[in-house]
């Protein structure tokens, strides 16, 4: 797996960084491919053919003939938001690529940043950024890190629980998880559906035994670079908890092998 810090090296990070600044009026886009480089990789940039290209992209697929095997997709949004907006998630799970996305003015700190692919962000020092690292996100990216299991992704817009939509209640069974009965104790690895300040279930929480939850908080903004995951008391959450899910691929604690000490 390769980390959402610059997973194409530091020298295409900078060229796509030099073409979104070249031009902050539209949306600018390119490829990353396999190259002889040092690191592995180079940057192509590539003509927006959109009839709307301030904002959206659309490359040509015939400048793509020729190149090597492309391993990633970049755009910019010139004036943000600092997060894929539900189009751009669409189109990241229907490529077998990493996508990037570059907000060359106007967000601090917003810069480049990668999703999708094969990429996984650590659990802990990943900043909030709706879609990528929000709340869902760390659920997701926990179980591939620990068992290997990659849940359904669903595209979403920032705020997508205050119009109504019930994202995790009405698809949560389909990633394979199954509803404990209320009153059942938790284990690790059972996920808490909580309405936090809404109608709707709009936040999830690992448990991690122990008394402890892992999740990431939402703020009031799409993108907080600022607001990290915590490991927390699940009791200070229980007044928000719905319901509580499991997953039948993560094995029981009493099932798991016990590795036996020195004899």
């Amino acid at each position: 797996m390769r980390s959402d810090k610059q997973p194409f090296g530091a020298a295409v990070d900078a060229a796509i960084m030099a073409h979104a600044a070249s031009d902050r009026r539209r949306e600018i886009c390119g490829v990353v491919t396999e190259a002889p480089q040092a690191d592995g990789f180079a940057y192509h940039r590539l003509d927006n053919k959109a009839a709307d290209p301030a904002r959206h992209f659309e490359i040509d697929p015939l400048r793509l003939r020729g190149l090597p095997s492309v391993r990633g997709v970049v755009h910019s949004h010139p004036t943000g938001p600092a997060w894929p907006s539900v189009d751009d998630m669409r189109q990241a799970q229907a490529d077998d690529a990493a996508w990037g996305i570059v907000v060359p003015r106007g967000i601090a700190d917003a810069g480049l940043f990668w999703f999708g692919g094969d990429i996984l962000p650590s659990l802990d020092e990943r900043g909030y950024r709706h879609g990528v690292t929000d709340c869902y996100g760390l659920v997701r990216d926990w179980f591939r890190a620990m068992h290997g299991l990659v849940l359904i992704d669903r595209p979403r817009a920032w705020e997508w629980w205050e119009g109504g939509d019930d994202l995790y209640a009405a698809h949560f069974a389909e990633s394979g998880f199954h509803r404990l009965p209320d009153g059942a104790a938790p284990e690790c690895g059972d996920v808490a559906l909580a309405a936090v300040l809404a109608p709707v279930i709009n936040h999830a929480l690992v448990y991690l035994g122990g008394g402890l939850v892992l999740h990431h908080l939402a703020g009031r903004h799409g993108y907080d670079p600022a607001r990290l995951p915590r490991r927390e008391p699940v009791e200070r959450w229980q007044r928000y908890i719905r319901f509580w899910a499991r997953h039948p691929a993560v094995p029981s604690p009493a099932t798991i092998p016990q590795q036996e000490g020195p004899k």
